[in-house]
């Protein structure tokens, strides 16, 4: 009766040790599939200045915003807007409402335009800021992986990116 009673403790300490280690490695692979769930997108802006030819005065600024899905997912983009902010001299402030960037869908890898615009800004301001930025869908299962470097100021996910323009160095 004691060897009986012997071999059942060992078997189920083997069985045991066998779920064990089961549970870790689904637990592993749970996590790594969450992981690859997480959206990534860059956003990336090219703005360029030239003074406006026969106005004194008025600076030319064109922005180029492209959105990148860098992610393993298909990422739905609504709501960015782009915001361009008087810096210098202060108070700063948005010279112009905010513009609407163009809601995207984009599959792993692929890259679309946002927005392309050009802005006729007086050399009052001297220099700018311009900030694009689209909020992160908010799915529970994913918030716990996203940086909290992407939390803006309203505690709302969100992909972004600044760029300043000095337009007094060019005068």
């Amino acid at each position: 009766m004691a060897a009986i009673r012997e071999n059942v403790k060992d078997w189920a300490s083997s069985v045991q040790s066998i779920l064990t280690i089961l549970a870790i490695l689904l637990g592993g692979a749970w996590f790594l599939y969450q992981e690859s769930l997480k959206p990534e997108l860059k956003l990336e802006q090219t703005v360029t200045k030239r003074k406006l030819q026969g106005a004194s005065g008025i600076w030319l600024v064109s922005v180029d915003v492209t959105a990148t899905n860098t992610g393993r997912i298909r990422e739905k983009l609504q709501g960015g807007t782009l915001d361009i902010i008087q810096l210098n001299p202060l108070p700063g402030r948005a010279i112009f409402p905010p513009m609407q960037l163009t809601d995207l869908q984009l599959d792993p890898g692929e890259s679309d335009q946002a927005l392309f615009a050009t802005y006729q800004i007086s050399d009052y301001a001297e220099t700018i800021e311009i900030q694009s930025h689209y909020p992160v869908p908010t799915v529970s299962s994913i918030d716990s992986f996203l940086p909290k470097s992407w939390i803006d100021k309203n505690q709302q996910l969100e992909w972004h990116h600044n760029s300043i323009l000095d337009l007094e160095s060019s005068k």
